[in-house]
């Protein structure tokens, strides 16, 4: 999680994957439409391998480094097909270029799961991000680059929605709503090392805006499990070119265990409240891919996001991103999976697109929404659970802006 870019994504989906993961009256399977009754589930959503699959759900960041907030995203794109071309073009019309997209160079996966040592080929768990320029766009071009000065403050409020539609062992359960979720934090910059700066954030408020007709009793769960957090704070530094490096979270006393390992799922959604930038100098139109590595709740990933500049105005850019997924392996190595077992992903699918606008002088986005759209089929081998499955199909709506 060094050099994650992203806010816009994938933090978000598994602090919500895991608070709804925790809840105390987990929704019952809906009733067959026949006549004949059909067995319970062998697992319920708060069994351990229901737990595994929504801790493993992911979503920046989320991830690249900076925080584009979410728009709405189409279905999840795939990262092991190349994008189609333009339909047969006539003998008097040259055909058309194909389209720039996230999945430009990334190894061919089945189901989403690459072959063992395929991500390592390209960037190696621990490495900064590449960042990797496609077009340079309009003229003219100019060096997008972070301009920190130390003492720099800067407030931004988050905000997040997540629906959910959770499958055990062939039984479906109704779709899952989680309240709408709000924090705000406070960034402010230290001492600048080396051309980066040091970061800190703190986390001043969190809470749910319920809305009529929200389970009165998972809002109750919610503020319980997310009121622990307040005053969390979490450091980093950040350089030039948006990358993200040497996370820290610092708990205060008394966060419970849930609460940290939700907290500690996070850390792609702080990263991402930076822009990874490409060296080259770029235009509107311009686009640059960003490939790193990335780990939440167990689930190795390789994450490549395509950024297209739209629009600047001195140091305030607006750029689109799309970003898709691929598990680095199919292994799941998170607590929760039960004993003498092995948590296997089957399928892994995950797509987004959204759009953020920057201050190259802050360290914070002026603003930007993003949607995330994640399938996860997990089969747990051996032990007592042997043969269980879970598959969870969730949406996660993000919004960031300044207060």
């Amino acid at each position: 999680m060094r050099t994650t870019p992203s806010l816009h994504h994938c933090s978000s989906l598994a602090i919500a994957a895991l608070l709804l993961a925790a809840c105390d009256d987990p929704p019952k399977p809906a009733p067959a439409a026949s006549a004949k009754v059909e067995a319970a589930p062998k697992a319920s959503s708060t069994s351990p391998l229901a737990n595994a699959i929504a801790s493993a759900l992911i979503a920046p960041a989320a991830s690249d480094s900076a925080a584009p907030p979410l728009a709405s995203a189409s279905a999840a794109p795939s990262a092991s097909a190349a994008p189609s071309a333009s339909a047969a073009s006539s003998a008097s019309s040259p055909p058309k270029k194909a389209e720039a997209s996230p999945s430009d160079g990334l190894p061919k996966s089945k189901n989403g799961v690459l072959p063992a040592g395929a991500a390592d080929k390209i960037v190696k768990k621990g490495d900064r991000a590449l960042i990797k320029l496609v077009e340079p766009g309009d003229e003219p071009r100019s060096d997008l680059s972070y301009k920190l000065a130390k003492g720099d403050k800067a407030p931004i409020d988050l905000r997040m929605n997540v629906k959910a539609n959770i499958t055990i062992n062939g039984s479906s359960l109704p779709e899952s709503k989680t309240p709408e979720m709000k924090m705000t934090l406070d960034l402010l910059i230290g001492d600048l090392k080396d051309g980066d700066a040091k970061v800190d954030a703190k986390l001043t408020s969190i809470g749910v805006n319920p809305k009529p007709g929200d389970n009165e009793e998972v809002v109750k769960m919610l503020r319980e499990q997310l009121s622990s957090t307040k005053g969390i704070t979490i450091g980093y530094f950040l350089g030039p070119k948006g990358q993200v490096h040497d996370v820290k979270i610092d708990m205060p006393g008394g966060v419970p265990a849930e609460a940290q390992q939700v907290m500690s799922g996070m850390n792609q959604s702080f990263e991402a409240f930076s822009a990874p930038l490409p060296k080259e100098p770029v235009g509107v139109g311009g686009k640059w891919q960003v490939i790193h590595r990335l780990t939440s709740a167990g689930v190795d990933i390789l994450q490549s996001s395509l950024y297209t500049l739209k629009k600047r105005a001195g140091n305030e850019i607006t750029v689109d991103v799309s970003l898709v997924q691929l598990a680095a392996e199919d292994a799941v190595k998170a607590p929760g999976i039960p004993e003498g077992g092995v948590a296997r992903i089957q399928a892994f699918r995950t797509g987004g697109s959204g759009s953020s606008r920057f201050d190259l002088t802050s360290a914070a986005p002026k603003s930007g929404n993003m949607t995330i759209s994640t399938g996860l089929a997990i089969k747990i081998e051996g032990g007592a659970s042997d043969g269980d499955s879970t598959k969870v199909d969730s949406v996660v709506s993000v919004k960031v802006a300044r207060p």
